[in-house]
């Protein structure tokens, strides 16, 4: 039962309020006021906050602009623009789906909507407020967060993400505060991360999971992070944290910019690997980029050593032998050779149930995805382990044309090929040494098409004329995909 019904179950009788006890075990922060309220109303009860387990940091403020004069109205412009932008993609969620009960309450909350001028109202005053809270010493969240760390005797774990509202008239969640528009503000990147690394490593806490989400986006932290060894982008802290007893758990997206991996520093390989070799018992760690190949990553001279000035072998970045407990691993958009992969693969410990390898660009003439889940079966010993020993293997591609949050999941068709009797999803012809395939297409009829603000939206990854014969496209109704 979901924590809207037993809210209303509670209001019955005071038996039934002793009796049905909230689910409460995860609370967020974020530098609004009410989120900082209410967070410290939650830390101070002496019930509620033995239950949290997890703080959910909100690292998405408004960007505040100086305002006045002109200043203001080109602002409210900007503002208006988007306002009407967003209310486009509104009207496109639906798209070429059937009607469903969650179109049906969209359409509702978009009849009854806040005008433009009533929403820039609205950001002025959230921006007010957020500005009140950061002109004390020690902003109102950082001091939230000390008073968190002291009074939730069972927090395990920290979450920092940019997109804990979602979508408009789509939150992922049902706590904090809600702004319809609040996407609409680019974040001050890794602001949060910087705090919370920084706090942590002052006090005394039981954190000993670290988790920064980007939700299948290009986004993250600045790789600057893991290559200025200092603490001005808290890479001192973070070593700190890593370091701490019984640390088992780091997901860290890494931003690059555009300058793609000519960002990476000379010292980011080494840097980055004497922070995860801190923390011996690790049992998940997860690494993702915002990378993209290198425009001229396939016009360089067709020799086998072509393009190695873009490649960081994985052993010199990941410790694994020092990680006899691990359970994940997890590498998403980065350029790897299909021989380097595997080695690292091969030396991961025997406690490894799940393995990520989504988005990754192989150097030419460095593999292609279809080769490397052959050598995958042929090579390792997983496919001779029982199941529920056996990693899953999880893979996502990009969407073609790129859609941002969107993607391929073929997970359960390389788990099909790997262990049971499924061909393998990159190939035309099964298991041959030279696959034709970098990828699959809609005429395959492999893997979901999802969503990752949308998971209402996961399909079949097929052409619309079949989605329409099944019932879930609207008949006769086509568009782009």
């Amino acid at each position: 039962m979901p924590n809207r019904d037993i809210k209303n179950l509670r209001l019955t009788s005071s038996y039934m309020r002793e009796v049905a006890p909230l689910r409460f075990h995860r609370v967020f922060l974020s530098t609004h006021p009410r989120d900082v309220d209410v967070f410290l109303a939650v830390a101070k009860h002496d019930a509620l906050s033995q239950k949290i387990t997890e703080i959910i940091y909100d690292d998405a403020p408004f960007i505040e602009p100086e305002l006045g004069g002109d200043m203001d109205k080109d602002f409210f412009d900007s503002f208006e623009r988007a306002y009407k932008s967003s209310l486009q993609m509104i009207r496109q969620y639906k798209g070429l789906f059937i009607e469903r009960p969650i179109d049906v309450q969209i359409a509702k909350q978009l009849r009854a909507r806040m005008t433009a001028q009533e929403s820039y109202q609205c950001i002025k005053e959230v921006m007010k407020q957020q500005r009140q809270g950061h002109r004390t010493e020690r902003p109102r969240d950082v001091e939230a967060l000390r008073e968190g760390l002291w009074r939730f005797t069972n927090l395990r774990r920290i979450t920092i993400t940019p997109f804990a509202h979602g979508l408009p008239f789509k939150p992922r969640s049902v706590f904090g505060t809600s702004d319809d528009f609040r996407e609409l503000y680019e974040a001050q990147r890794s602001r949060g991360f910087r705090k919370i690394v920084r706090e942590l490593a002052q006090d005394t806490h039981n954190i000993v999971e670290f988790v920064v989400e980007n939700n299948q986006l290009r986004t993250g932290i600045t790789s600057q992070v893991i290559s200025k060894p200092g603490d001005t982008y808290g890479y001192k802290s973070l070593l700190a944290l890593l370091s701490s007893p019984g640390f088992s758990r780091i997901d860290l997206p890494l931003w690059f910019g555009r300058g793609g991996i000519r960002n990476w520093h000379p010292n980011g390989a080494s840097c980055l690997r004497a922070a995860l070799g801190k923390a011996v018992g690790l049992q998940h760690v997860s690494l993702s980029t915002d990378l993209t190949p290198p425009e001229d990553l396939y016009l360089i001279p067709d020799t086998p050593e072509g393009g190695r000035e873009h490649f960081t072998p994985l052993l010199s970045i990941f410790p694994v032998k020092q990680w006899p407990r691990l359970r994940h691993f997890g590498l998403s958009r980065f350029i790897v050779i299909q021989q380097d992969l595997l080695a690292l693969l091969s030396a991961l410990p025997s406690t490894i149930r799940s393995v990520e390898l989504s988005y990754l660009f192989f150097l030419p003439h460095g593999g292609r995805y279809g080769d490397l889940l052959y050598d995958i079966k042929q090579e390792l010993d997983w496919v001779h382990q029982p199941p529920g020993v056996r990693p899953e293997l999880t893979l996502y591609l990009e969407m073609d044309p790129l859609k941002p949050g969107m993607y391929v999941d073929v997970s359960k068709d390389v788990n099909q090929y790997l262990y049971g009797s499924g061909v393998n999803p990159f190939s035309d012809e099964g298991d041959v040494g030279e696959l034709p395939r970098y990828r699959v297409y809609r005429d395959d009829g492999i893997g979901i098409e999802r969503d990752a603000f949308q998971p209402e939206n996961d399909v079949p990854y097929m052409q619309p004329e079949l989605l329409q014969g099944m019932g879930i496209y609207i008949p006769g109704k086509l568009g782009a995909l």
